[in-house]
C-alpha cells in the first residue's frame, strides 16, 4: 500500500515543479517581449506628434483594459483551468504587437495596446497555476521566483531593444525591427507553451479549479474577497501609483534633464530590471522568512519614498541612475509582498480571481498614476510626479503601522 502511494506523491510532485518550469520559461520570453517593446512606445507616439501628455495616456488607457480584463480571466482560470487562458492570453498579446506594426499611426498605437491590456491578465494565472495546493511559504518563493524571471526578462528585453536601436541607424527601421523582435519572442513562448500543452501530459486539475462547464465549489463573490483582502489590495495600489510613476514619465524625464534617447533609455531600464531580477531572486525569501511580511514591506516603502523624491530632483545623471534604481528595487521587493498575501489569505477555490483583482487594482491604479502624473509633468513641474508618488508610498507606510498598532493593543489585551 506505502509503495503505492510514494510513486503517486512523487507523479503530483512532478506534475507541480513541471508546472512551475513551464510557468518560469513563458514568463522570462514574456518578459523578453515587453522589455523590448514598453521603452519604444513613448518614442513611437511622440514619433507621431503627440504631446508628452498623451505619452503617459497610452499607459493609461493599457491600465484601464487591464483593469476590466484581469478579474474576468482570473475568475474564468479558477473554473476552465490555467492552461487555456495562458494560451489566450499570449494570442492577444501577439495581436496587439501586430496591430501596432501593421497600423503605424497613432491611433493604431492606442487602440492595439488597448487590446494588448484586455489580454494581459496571464501573469495572475500563471501565478495561481504554480501556487495552487501550496504551502505558504513555497507560495512566496514561487511567485518571487516568477517575478525574478518577468523581471530578468525585462533587462534583457530593453538591451535588446537597444542593441537593434544602435544597429539601425534610421529612426524608422529602429522603431520596426524593435516591434518584429517583440512579436517573434511572443510567438517563440506561444508555440513552447502550446507545445508542452500538446504532448507533454497534462498536468491534474488542481484543487481550485472546478470541472469544465461548471458545478465545483460555490462561487466567491468580489465582496467577500475585499473584505477579507482590503489591506493587501490597499497595499498593491500603493505600490502601483510608484510604479506608474517610473514608468510613465521616466523617459519624457530623461529625454528633457540628459537629452537621452531611446537605447541610453532601454539601457537605463534594462539596468533597472537586472537589478530588481537580483533583489528578488536573493532577498526576497530571505527578509520575509527573518523579518517577516509587514517589516520587510514597511522597509521597502521606506526606502522606496525617499528614493522616488531624490529621483525627481537629481540633475547629475550618475545619481539619478543610482536613485532610479534604489527605487526600482525597493518597489519591486513591495510590490511582490502584498500578493504573496493575497495568495496566502484567499480561498483556494477562487485564488485566481483573487489575484486576478489584484492584478486589476495594479493595472487600474498605474493607469489613474500615469494619467495625473503626465498632466503635472507637462504643466506643473518635471518633478510634481515624483513629489506626489512619495507622499502616496508614505500613507501605504502609515497603514502598515496603524495594523502594527493595532496588532500591540489586541495583544496587550
Amino acid at each position: 500500500m506505502q509503495d503505492d502511494v510514494l510513486p503517486q506523491e512523487r507523479r503530483s510532485f512532478d506534475m507541480s515543479s513541471a508546472r512551475f518550469a513551464l510557468a518560469t520559461g513563458i514568463t522570462l520570453l514574456d518578459g523578453i517581449a515587453l522589455g523590448v517593446i514598453l521603452p519604444l512606445l513613448p518614442f513611437l507616439v511622440l514619433h507621431f506628434g503627440a504631446r508628452p501628455l498623451v505619452v503617459t495616456q497610452l499607459v493609461a488607457v493599457y491600465g484601464i483594459a487591464a483593469f476590466m480584463a484581469n478579474p474576468v480571466m482570473g475568475r474564468l482560470s479558477d473554473r476552465l483551468g490555467r492552461g487555456p487562458l495562458v494560451v489566450i492570453s499570449l494570442l492577444g498579446t501577439l495581436v496587439s504587437y501586430i496591430g501596432i506594426l501593421a497600423s503605424w499611426s497613432l491611433v493604431g498605437v492606442f487602440a492595439f495596446r488597448i487590446v494588448g491590456g484586455l489580454f494581459a491578465g496571464r501573469a495572475s494565472v500563471l501565478r495561481a497555476m504554480v501556487t495552487d495546493t501550496m504551502p505558504s511559504q513555497v507560495q512566496i518563493s514561487r511567485i518571487g521566483t516568477l517575478s525574478a524571471a518577468g523581471a530578468i526578462g525585462a533587462a534583457l528585453g530593453p538591451m535588446l531593444g537597444a542593441f537593434a536601436a544602435f544597429s539601425r541607424p534610421a529612426q524608422i527601421a529602429q522603431y520596426e525591427f524593435i516591434l518584429y523582435v517583440g512579436i517573434a519572442l511572443t510567438i517563440v513562448a506561444l508555440a513552447a507553451f502550446l507545445l508542452v500543452m500538446i504532448f507533454a501530459k497534462a498536468p491534474a486539475q488542481p484543487a481550485a479549479v472546478a470541472p469544465l462547464g461548471g458545478g465545483g465549489t460555490p462561487a466567491i463573490s468580489g465582496m467577500q474577497l475585499f473584505r477579507l483582502l482590503w489591506l493587501p489590495f490597499a497595499l498593491i495600489a500603493v505600490v502601483a501609483y510608484g510604479y506608474g510613476v517610473i514608468f510613465s514619465v521616466t523617459a519624457l524625464l530623461v529625454r528633457l534633464r540628459f537629452d537621452w534617447g531611446i537605447g541610453q533609455t532601454g539601457l537605463l531600464v534594462g539596468s533597472l530590471a537586472a537589478s530588481v531580477a537580483l533583489v528578488r531572486i536573493f532577498l526576497l525569501q530571505r527578509l520575509t522568512k527573518r523579518f517577516g511580511l509587514d517589516r520587510t514591506l514597511a522597509v521597502s516603502l521606506a526606502v522606496g519614498a525617499g528614493s522616488l523624491l531624490a529621483v525627481g530632483l537629481c540633475t547629475n545623471s550618475a545619481l539619478f541612475v543610482a536613485a532610479f534604481i534604489l527605487c526600482g528595487c525597493s518597489l519591486g521587493l513591495a510590490s511582490l509582498i502584498p500578493t504573496a498575501m493575497v495568495s496566502i489569505k484567499a480561498p483556494l477555490p477562487a485564488r485566481g480571481y483573487a489575484l486576478g483583482i489584484s492584478n486589476g487594482i495594479n493595472a487600474i491604479v498605474m493607469a489613474i498614476s500615469a494619467s495625473i502624473n503626465g498632466f503635472w509633468f507637462d504643466f506643473i513641474s518635471p518633478s510634481s510626479p515624483h513629489m506626489a508618488g512619495a507622499l502616496i508610498l508614505a500613507i501605504g507606510l502609515s497603514l502598515l503601522a496603524e495594523r502594527a498598532f493595532r496588532a500591540r493593543l489586541a495583544s496587550a489585551q
